[in-house]
């Protein structure tokens, strides 16, 4: 099996099979465990977190590969974005990838309010937060990260919003 990574204008680099056959044979199930992806998605998003965010935009390219129907591959390549200030590049990923591949999926909706909000588009955040807000179905969690998102979504000053860490994303000469 042999992969290879296309280059975009972005952040985004789009993993791709270059053998198409082997797309036949080769199934989520039959490369990793869903302990092997719980640990994996923990990975990326440690990466992200810790700045790291190159490994973190391979890690969760390659599980969007293995679980494109789920919502975390999308997210954490979102968050990535978000810690190197790429809003406009997250606002992407969770509207062309995470969307078309999860329709509807408050955790994908609530992360694009967020991604909006960050890229200084209020009105179209505010408008992401209140369909969300109107569901039953949200966990604790998300619930309380939809109303932090649409509490600055409607009003906070652009001063007062966070700004994420300043974060070389440069990959030297081995890869890593």
């Amino acid at each position: 099996m042999n992969s290879v990574l296309t280059e975009t204008d972005s952040l985004v680099a789009k993993p791709r099979l270059a053998d198409s056959s082997a797309k036949d044979y080769l199934t989520a199930d039959s490369l990793m465990t869903p302990a092997e992806i719980r640990l994996l998605s923990a990975l990326g998003f440690m990466a992200a977190r810790s700045g790291h965010v190159v490994p973190a935009i391979r890690i969760f390219e390659g599980l969007a590969v293995l679980r494109k129907d789920k919502a975390f591959p999308y997210v954490g390549l979102a968050l990535a974005m978000i810690c190197v200030g790429a809003y406009g590049d997250a606002v992407h990923v969770l509207r062309e990838r995470g969307l078309l591949a999860c329709p509807g999926d408050p955790e994908i909706d609530a992360y694009l309010g967020l991604a909006l909000q960050l890229a200084g588009r209020m009105s179209e955040a505010a408008a992401v937060t209140r369909e969300l807000e109107a569901r039953k179905d949200l966990s604790a969690g998300l619930a309380s990260l939809v109303k932090t998102v649409s509490g600055l979504a409607d009003g906070q000053p652009a001063s007062d919003r966070p700004r994420p860490a300043t974060v070389d994303v440069s990959v030297n000469a081995t890869g890593r």
